[in-house]
């Protein structure tokens, strides 16, 4: 957990020359008068209960949100903006770069070390001091970095153990009896193959059985549940790059008989994550390697609206495991850094982060995302009460050990990318499975300075 010690000197070296420049250009901010603060996002939110009006699109609850702060007539103005995750990381760093950043970005883990390398970063901890100590211990532990400070405010967490089948799908083309095992029971790889062969004889050729994707790298952590189950980790105890890769042989070679089957989607080198999530959302997949409130959302919406033509019916399962136990998955918070020095745009974006973090908006927030509260108040809330499929993702969840996959690891971004340039090779047939690997763990070891 302590790999977030090592503050990516690199990338440090890399905004030095924006940081001056930022630094140098920075005028002091006048006394009183009103204030103007940015926030960038990427798109989580949707579907909030009890505020289903203001959030039927991605933004829409971030944008109300601040309207309703700024009705309080604080003389503080919030400006959000949605960003895309295919290329959200890259605006990120144009932005710093160019010494103009959002003054509070929300983004996961594996990102924000590399944002405060760029010293434009004010630690959360002399941001919102009071947040800070009310999160979660375990969760603070990992953004505390060497400095002693803790880098972000961590604001929710997923949990990415679940897939999701589209039972209405499977129903409308004649399907009877039993999917697997049933909501939230495990259960194995060949389990899984003899279901994705079943329902492919059931389909029209135009429905792929599932879905995966490496044509960008998002969705890293769903591969990385299958590699973990077959024993992979990417570090050993000592922080070293690992050396056992048979796990991520075994996992890759898996998805690529799965695709020579015909049971997966063609072109899994070339889509890229979203797009993957795009075809479940719009029935031409039977299981998604992934699940999120706001997928659940969509598809619901879609059937009432009548562009989708079968029942709605979903259920949410743990991944697959070699043995049928319940596996690993990946741990990944998101939080909010704050990109400025300037007191008085710090000052308003602490008020802006306690705003949407009252007990009015921000347990329905977090439960509109799928993910988990980390905010020790909010402790005894359930957020899944009342919802069938969050109540089982909440079992799997309470079932399946968390790893966080390497991503406190500083370079953690480079590895991510390095891993779907492996998946297009090996999908493009340029690379055998075992040298794709040694290829990808020889980036690492070189990213690690081993």
């Amino acid at each position: 957990m302590k790999r977030s010690a090592k503050i990516l000197m690199a990338a440090a070296v890399f905004f030095l020359a924006a940081g001056m420049l930022f630094a140098a250009g920075q005028q002091e901010a006048e006394a009183g008068g009103d204030v103007t603060i940015s926030f960038w996002h990427f798109p989580q939110v949707i579907g909030v209960k009890g505020f289903e009006d203001q959030s039927k699109e991605y933004g829409q609850f971030w944008a109300y949100l601040a309207e309703e702060f700024s009705a309080m007539d604080n003389g503080i103005k919030v400006e959000t903006e949605l960003i895309p995750w295919t290329g959200g990381f890259e605006r990120f760093n144009v932005a710093i770069a160019g010494g103009n950043p959002p003054t509070i970005g929300a983004d996961y883990l594996g990102r924000t070390p590399i944002y405060y390398a760029s010293g434009m970063a004010t630690p959360a901890n002399e941001v919102v001091p009071s947040l800070v100590d009310d999160t979660d211990a375990s969760i603070v532990d990992i953004y505390t970095l060497s400095d002693g400070n803790v880098h972000a405010l961590p604001a929710f967490s997923w949990s990415q153990g679940q897939m999701v089948v589209n039972v209405g799908l499977l129903k409308k083309y004649g399907w009877t009896g039993p999917v697997l095992n049933g909501p939230g029971q495990p259960f194995s790889f060949d389990e899984m193959t003899a279901f994705l062969e079943k329902a492919k004889k059931i389909v029209p050729s135009n429905i792929f059985p599932t879905v995966w994707s490496c044509g960008d790298e998002q969705g890293d952590y769903l591969w990385m549940n299958i590699f973990t189950a077959y024993g992979y980790k990417p570090f050993d105890a000592d922080g070293n790059v690992a050396s056992d890769v048979s796990g991520m042989i075994k996992g890759y070679n898996l998805i690529k008989e799965l695709h020579e089957k015909g049971l997966t989607n063609r072109g899994v080198a070339s889509m890229k994550g979203n797009e993957g999530n795009d075809v479940f959302s719009s029935g031409l997949s039977v299981l998604n390697r992934s699940v999120s409130k706001s997928m659940i959302t969509e598809i619901e919406t879609r059937i009432n609206e009548g562009t989708l033509d079968f029942e709605f019916d979903l259920m949410v399962v743990p991944y697959p495991t070699p043995d049928g136990d319940y596996g690993y998955s990946a741990l990944g918070p998101t939080a909010f850094i704050y990109l400025t020095k300037d007191q008085k745009e710090l000052d308003a974006a602490a008020a802006w982060t306690e705003f949407v973090m009252q007990e009015k908006y921000w347990p329905n927030l977090v439960a509109g995302t799928g993910q988990l509260l980390l905010q020790k108040r909010y402790a005894d809330l359930d957020l899944y009460t009342g919802d069938p499929l969050m109540e089982v993702t909440g079992l799997i969840k309470a079932n399946t050990s968390a790893m966080d996959f390497g991503l406190t690891d500083p370079n953690y971004q480079k590895r991510r990318e390095a891993m779907a340039e492996a998946g297009q090779k090996i999908f493009t047939g340029m690379a055998s499975v075992e040298d794709a690997v040694k290829a990808l763990h020889d980036q690492f070891k070189a990213l690690n300075k081993e």
